[in-house]
This record gives structure tokens, sequence and C-alpha cells, in this order.
């Protein structure tokens, strides 16, 4: 498969912050979807699959997300022209911003429009986030090609809104089929990531972050934000880590700083906030303690890493949960709730699954799902995709 966009660089042409007309024989597809990296990074995979089918030549994509997003923060190696759109959710509580919230959707709806006219994309894919909506919507009202790729087992507000409306919806969990209109039908393809994620090899991962090649790592990740509750217990429990044990800690930005100054000059313990490059961190670790976003369970079993799951305990309808139920009812993982943090050692439990050899088992579990399944689901998502634009085009 192609190199990551965010690890490396495109053609100047792409990389210009202006989009550009080309001719007939282009596939121009817009990639609306940001905020956390669970949206951003399947835009990209699915982005990098067409490029290698269609040819990178070929193809002119540009992103949409908001100035808040990691979309945003990640403009420069994106590889691909940014273009925001300001939206905001309408908050569930009483607020003075939701007073503003139809001016801004209107302003976003014609942003919308006029991107649409501007660049003729004969392609539309939201990832989820606020900002998928608007340019999604404007999509189907102009006809033009559209597709939503669902990562979570309860699907997010705007597909629920949208699925009965696009050409194409594509589910990361089958349990999301049970949330959307009746007779819908939706190809359950998995959540596609990028191709780097389980290219990398362990010796690698450990040289990337200084790590000791004679020492098991157990992977502290809590997403692109960070999880403060992981976090927490990760730093009471930290002398638990045994002698023959390192610990890989992704931190968040916000808590960092505070982090490593409680943590001291531990020579096993290697903290950073975010990184671009995760595959470094999955083909280094042993064992992993995370959340369970649908992005982070499909990176985990691409890179055949064995996991503690601790859903987030207020992801809408509960979806974390029923992400990691799906993978630990298949015995590829292991759940903590979250709520039992502060009474257990989650350091220990890591390292009881590493000694017990089940974390072994997880990880023969989740080899044997990769070398099952018929193609990566960014391959499967991509040439449906591209059946989708041919019979358009024929249509016309």
């Amino acid at each position: 498969m192609t190199t990551n966009p965010i690890a490396s660089q495109k053609n100047t042409a792409s990389q210009k912050n202006t989009v550009s007309q080309k001719n007939t024989g282009t596939l121009r597809a817009i990639f609306a979807g940001g905020g956390t990296g669970g949206h951003l990074y399947p835009a990209l995979a699915i982005a990098q699959a067409l490029e290698k089918k269609r040819g990178a030549d070929n193809c002119e994509f540009i992103f949409v997300g908001t100035k808040r997003g990691i979309e945003y923060r990640l403009r420069e190696s994106l590889g691909y022209p940014l273009e925001l759109i300001n939206v905001r959710g309408f908050l569930r509580k009483i607020h003075w911003r939701n007073a503003t919230f139809p001016f801004m959707l209107i302003r976003a709806l014609w942003k919308s429009n006029k991107l649409l006219k501007s660049f003729k994309p004969n392609l539309v894919v939201g990832t989820g986030g606020y900002v998928s909506g608007p340019i999604v919507s404007r999509a189907v009202a102009n006809q033009i090609p559209t597709a939503i790729q669902e990562q979570n087992s309860y699907p997010g507000f705007t597909t629920r809104r949208l699925a009965g409306k696009v050409d194409r919806v594509f589910l990361g969990f089958d349990d999301a089929r049970k949330h959307l209109p009746a007779g819908l039908t939706a190809l359950t393809t998995g959540n596609p990531v990028r191709s780097e994620i389980g290219s990398v090899d362990r010796a690698e991962g450990l040289a990337a972050f200084g790590l000791d090649t004679q020492k098991e790592t157990i992977l502290v990740l809590g997403g692109s934000q960070g999880a403060q509750s992981i976090n927490d217990a990760t730093l009471k429990n930290i002398d638990s880590l045994s002698a023959n044990r390192q610990l890989l800690w992704q931190t968040g930005r916000a808590q960092y700083d505070t982090l490593v100054s409680a943590v001291g000059s531990n020579p096993n313990v290697r903290l950073f906030a975010f990184s671009d490059k995760i595959e470094m961190a999955y083909a280094a670790a042993d064992i992993a303690i995370t959340r369970a976003g649908a992005l982070t369970i499909a990176e985990l079993i691409a890179s055949v890493t064995p996991a503690i799951l601790v859903p987030y305990p207020l992801a809408t309808a509960n979806h974390q949960m029923m992400n990691a139920r799906s993978v630990e009812k298949r015995n590829g993982a292991k759940i903590v709730p979250n709520a039992e943090l502060p009474e257990i050692n989650i350091i220990e439990i890591a390292q009881s699954a590493l000694d017990s050899g089940e974390a072994q088992k997880m990880q023969n579990e989740l080899r044997s799902w990769n070398m099952q399944a018929e193609a990566p689901a960014s391959e499967m998502i991509a040439d449906d995709l591209l059946k989708l634009v041919i019979q358009k085009e024929q249509a016309l």
C-alpha cells in the first residue's frame, strides 16, 4: 500500500492550500471527518487505498475539518489541502452557545456548497465528527456520489441522520446496523487503518522510542486526547512495574508536563504526548492498556497487539463498551471497567496477562482474524467507492 500521508510528503501540487480543477479522468474526492484521530485516520486510510488503486497522479483529494480538531494540528504534515468549516454540535445541556448554533450551521452549509461548486468533486466521503454533516448533506442535495464510514457499534448522529440518503454506508461493526434505518444496504468492512499499522517490526518500534530490546513493553494509550483516569491509575501503580518490563506511555498533551515531572527519571518509562507515527508504538508493545475507541480496536487487530481495554464510560450510548465486548467475546482482549481503576492495579493486570500466557493467546486470536480477512477494510471500501463513481459516471 502507498506511504502514509501523515508520515511523508506528497507531490508539490497536492500540497498547495488551494484546489484546482483537473480533467475528467481525475478522481476528485472530498474527505470530511475530524476532531479526533478516530475520525481523521480512517479517512486517510481510505484516501491511501484509493490512490493505490486509481494511481496517485489520477487523484486529487482535499480534506475538510475544523480549526479545533486534530486535523488542524497536523495540517503541515497531512499531505492534502485542508479546508476549514466552523461548526459545532448542539449541546444537550442549556448553554448560550446553542443560541448561535442555527447561524453557525447555516454558514457551514453555505461554505460547504461553495466548496462543492468550486472543486466539483465526483465523490464525497464522511468519516464522522460534526464537520462531516454539512458537506455530506450538501453533496447529497447536489446529487454527488456520497458515502459514510461509521467506526462505532453505535452510529454517530451524522450517520444516523444521513445513512438513508447517501449512496454507500460502510460499517466498522455489524452491530451498528440495528441502529440504522430498516432495509438499509450497508457493507460491514471493519474499520480502515493506515497501511503502516502492523507493518513495522518490533526492533524498529523499540528503537524509535529508545527502549530496551531485552524487556517486554507495556503500552499505555489513551487516544489522541489522552485519558486521565488511565493516566491516574498508571501513575498510582507505576512502582509495581517489574524489572524485566518497561512502560511506553502516551499521556495526551494536557497532562504530559505534569506526568513527566511526577515520573521523574525512571529508566523503564518512556512518555510521549502524541505521535503521528503510532505504528511504532504498536510494534514495540507486547500488551497495551487502552480505551476502546473503534479506531484503536482496529489498530490493535491490525498490529496484532493484545490489550486490556478500559472503555470510556461517557461515550454516547456506551458505544466503547459495546466495541470492547465485540473483541472480548472472541478472546482478543480483556475488559476492565473504568469505574474499577481506583481499586485495582492496572499494571499488575497487564503483567499477569503476560506472565500467564493470556496475552499470547489474545495475540494468536488477533492474528487469526487478520489471516481470515478477505482484504483490508480500506481496500474493500476503496473498491466499492470506485464502482460507485463509475456507475454514476455511466448514468450521466
